[in-house]
């Protein structure tokens, strides 16, 4: 062990194997290394170390061209790498440690900075030009490749922070970079940036270890935060971004920022959620601390073929999850195998189970809330986006904004797509859905659903809010179900409603809950003919529910007392009609047809009615409709006056003023006044009453009814 300031310098090209070391200790002890390329093989190893209480220096490395860290047959621990350690039992703080490189190349080597002991770990700073690619190893006791900034099971120090500089970063074959904290010192932060990409891929080969980038917290302290920032994302076969606590600690929040793509492929995920432990007794010891907070920003989302995007609470509660695509989000199928997991973004709370689903610790803390902000959500093929409850602890709420479009479609592999709000196998309430967007389309079986599906609690499902220009469904549904406790409602205000080909809107309750409230506010409700679509708000073994509409107007539905094979509107129970909730439909006060003469159905010519009198020589009457005037319906009705004032004099003549002159009071023993019943006008245009006209005739009352009497003959 040297215990002095070591400078070494390679010029041109450094090689070290065959477990080849340098190391330092003590006060200020430093070692600085620059070449052109330096390579460490077969465990060979440049190292600080802290010990007692001496406070070491920095290891620095600086290549103008490649560091390479090679260890293809590592033992036990022992890998090729860089080290910067505090010992066990020391209480000095370790030294700082710095790579620089145009291109690193991990493979089956480390690079570390951390803590055994009570001294402060040092920070780890990768600063790479072109690549950084680490490539993992396995081995018997199950040590990993990769970079370091850790705080190991029995410390008491401070874990340093890690940060990398890059345009690519690749991590392949169970390679990992952590700050995971297993003591009882705080953990670090580790913060990446990449200008172009990051890719994590690989998993052992039984699938228990992966590839991937960590801060988690497995001992008494918070594990630090994860920040990523790159153009794109790539996680694939097995990758993993994790925060995460399996002790009494919190795990940290981990933020994603990817200027143009996330994209999370087969059994790949990014989570922040607890875990657990077991003792010397083989004892379950399960995290009671909280998850972090997950925040994803970016241009385009692509979650496929079983990846997820979760946050999940145990005794302690779930972190949020938010997800910020500034284009699209796409969440797309199942994992393939024997045992399929679903797609997706989720907010879970989950408890310990046994290998036969038997729940050995139940789950008690509050679920994170989902909230997805987007141009268009397109879910599909089995994919869902969920926030739910599967024990005791209250689910989180899912909230969906999406600018454009949320698409739902289809199923698979017995696996709904949709956007799902559930209480599932416990006694916590579910949580509300909440979507805004100006077109929601929803078909080929996919669902927006809240729940609550545990027949013998008392969890309640929560509300179900829709606010959107367009509501398509085409064998969609859109539902509120329970099966005990309190009822889910359904809200929906958009301009337009339609249902088509087996849809449903539904508040429906079985067993002994009670059916849930539906509130539609629209311009236009259709439902096509033939396809039994229904809006219903029925219940089993209780009252039924309320549904209201308010609309402008409503086509092809209607209410009905219970189901049947049409498109219905109902609020039933199996009970029987003292049981049926109500249905009030709202339209507008005023009809815009009325006032509006209708059309006669049937254009041809009137019948005569027989009942008219035939006259005139040989019988030979005639009955015409003549035009102006008309005739009546029948000669029981009144006719309309045809007689009209038709005065073609000119205007000038027409508009002279006329003047009356009052006539003088006769005596008492004058003519007596007669009552006028003509007009006529002399010759000078004036308008003239008088007693009789001369040789006419007296007009038709308009009120008069025609001459028919009954036909003799008939």
């Amino acid at each position: 062990m040297v215990h002095s300031l070591l400078l070494l310098y390679l010029i041109t090209a450094g090689t070290a194997v065959n477990a080849a070391s340098v190391a330092v200790s003590g006060n200020g002890a430093s070692i600085q290394v620059q070449g052109r390329q330096i390579s460490l093989r077969d465990r060979s190893r440049i190292l600080t170390i802290s010990e007692g209480n001496e406070q070491v220096g920095n290891l620095t490395v600086f290549a103008t061209d490649a560091i390479e860290l090679t260890d293809l047959e590592p033992q036990g621990d022992f890998r090729s790498g860089l080290f910067a350690l505090v010992n066990k039992g020391a209480s000095g703080n370790g030294g700082n440690l710095t790579v620089q490189a145009n291109n690193l190349i991990v493979n089956g080597g480390e690079i570390n900075a951390s803590t055994l002991g009570d001294g402060n770990a040092g920070n780890l700073s990768i600063r790479v030009g072109e690549l950084i690619k680490l490539t993992g190893t396995e081995s018997p006791n199950n040590s990993f490749s990769g970079l370091f900034a850790q705080v190991y099971p029995g410390a008491t120090g401070k874990g340093g922070n890690l940060d990398i500089e890059t345009r690519q970063l690749a991590i392949e074959k169970v390679a990992q970079i952590s700050t995971t904290t297993a003591g009882d010192g705080q953990g670090g932060n580790l913060t990446v940036r990449a200008s172009d990409s990051v890719e994590v891929m690989g998993t052992t080969s039984d699938g228990f270890f992966a590839s991937g980038i960590f801060a988690q917290a497995q001992g008494t302290k918070n594990s630090g935060n994860i920040i990523i920032e790159t153009e794109r994302l790539i996680l694939a076969d097995g990758g993993i971004i994790s925060t995460a606590t399996s002790g009494v600690a919190n795990a940290g929040d981990l933020q994603i920022k990817a200027s143009e793509l996330v994209e999370v492929r087969g059994s790949s995920g990014i989570f922040s959620q607890p875990d657990y432990t077991t003792n010397d007794n083989n004892e379950i010891v399960p995290a009671t601390g909280n998850a972090g907070n997950l925040t994803i920003e970016t241009k385009n989302l692509l979650v496929q073929d079983g990846g997820q995007i979760s946050t999940a609470a145990l005794l302690g509660n779930g972190g949020n999850l938010t997800v910020r695509a500034s284009e699209s989000i796409q969440l797309i199928g199942i994992s393939p195998g024997d045992f399929p997991t679903p797609s997706g973004l989720f907010t879970q709370v989950e408890p310990i189970r046994g290998e036969d689903g038997a729940v050995l610790v139940p789950a008690t803390g509050t679920g994170g809330s989902l909230n997805i902000e987007t141009r268009q959500l397109i879910v599909r093929d089995g994919a869902q986006a969920s926030a739910g409850t599967r024990s005791e602890g209250q689910g989180g709420t899912l909230t969906v904004n999406a600018s454009e479009s949320i698409q739902l479609i289809g199923s698979q592999g017995g696996f709904t797509s949709g956007l799902l709000v559930r209480s599932r196998d416990g006694s916590g309430n579910a949580g509300n859905l909440d979507i805004n967007t100006p077109n929601l389309i929803i078909s080929n079986g996919a669902t927006a659903t809240v729940s609550s599906s545990q027949a013998s609690g008392t969890a309640a499902a929560g509300n179900l809010t829709v606010n959107a220009d367009n509501i398509q469904l085409e064998n969609g549904i859109i539902t509120a179900e329970t099966k005990s406790g309190q009822f889910g409602n359904v809200e929906l205000v958009a301009k337009n409603i339609i249902l088509g080909n087996n849809s449903e809107i539904t508040t429906s309750a079985t067993g002994t809950a009670t059916g849930g409230n539906i509130n539609i506010d629209t311009e236009n409700l259709v439902a096509f003919p033939g396809g039994n679509s229904d809006i219903k708000a029925n219940a089993e073994e209780n009252f039924g529910g309320r549904v209201t509409i308010n609309t402008q107007g409503i086509f092809g539905t209607e209410y009905r007392n219970e189901p049947t094979l049409f498109n219905d509107i109902t609020a039933s129970s199996s009970l029987g009609p003292l049981f049926s909730g109500t249905v009030q439909i709202n339209t507008p006060d005023v009809d815009p047809a009325n006032g509006i003469a209708r059309l006669p159905q049937n254009t041809a010519p009137p019948r005569i009615p027989q009942g008219c009198r035939a006259t005139g020589r040989g019988n030979r009457s005639g009955f015409f409709v003549t035009g102006l005037g008309g005739v009546p319906p029948s000669p029981n009705d009144v006719l309309n006056r045809d007689a009209f004032w038709d005065d073609l004099r000119h205007l000038q003549a027409v508009n002279r003023p006329i003047s009356a002159q009052v006539p003088q009071q006769k005596k008492a023993d004058s003519v007596p006044m007669v009552e006028a019943s003509g007009w006529l006008i002399n010759d000078n245009g004036e308008v003239v009453l008088v007693a009789q006209l001369p040789n006419s005739k007296p007009d038709i009352s308009w009120l008069s009814a025609n001459n028919c009497v009954a036909n003799p003959n008939q």
